[in-house]
């Protein structure tokens, strides 16, 4: 499979553990550093200029990095290299702690300099990606060369 964003590996990790072979793609080479340490084989670039040198997979996956991936080019890229019913996974990690803890961290962030531009958990975190989530959807639809999102 390849990683979209690998970064440190975190995503790509998880499905080693299952038994995959993931090959990262990483724009940033510090990053991409930091998981070949942790053992991936890591092709340096945007996924959306990334040559797959002829090779295709059965599963594309993004943990966290799909918003910076342009949408159009970044479906088509994954249909691709993708194999016959090959699949791609976008993903977001998405807190969702009742309204009391959630306040709670909110709470907390108000107090403390993090250098955001936001208050984390002062929104659900699950309501902050339905922008990114719809964005993708409509490119997956528009391309018409996936079906229908899950």
């Amino acid at each position: 499979m390849v990683d979209v964003g690998i970064g440190t590996g975190i995503s790509a990790r998880v499905f080693r553990q299952a038994g995959a072979f993931v090959v990262g793609v990483e724009a940033d080479p510090r990053m991409a550093e930091v998981a070949r340490r942790h053992g991936f084989q890591v092709e340096i670039g945007r996924f959306e200029d990334w040559d797959a040198a002829g090779r295709t997979f059965d599963a594309v996956i993004a943990g966290q990095t799909w918003h910076w991936v342009e949408p159009s080019e970044g479906t088509a890229k994954a249909a691709a290299v993708l194999r016959p019913r090959g699949r791609l996974a976008v993903f977001w990690n998405a807190g969702d702690p009742s309204p009391e803890i959630a306040a709670a961290f909110a709470d907390i962030y108000r107090r403390v300099d993090t250098g955001l531009p936001f208050i984390p958990w002062q929104v659900p975190a699950a309501e902050s990606y339905e922008h990114l989530i719809d964005r993708t959807i409509r490119a997956i639809r528009a391309n018409g060369l996936f079906t229908e999102p899950e």
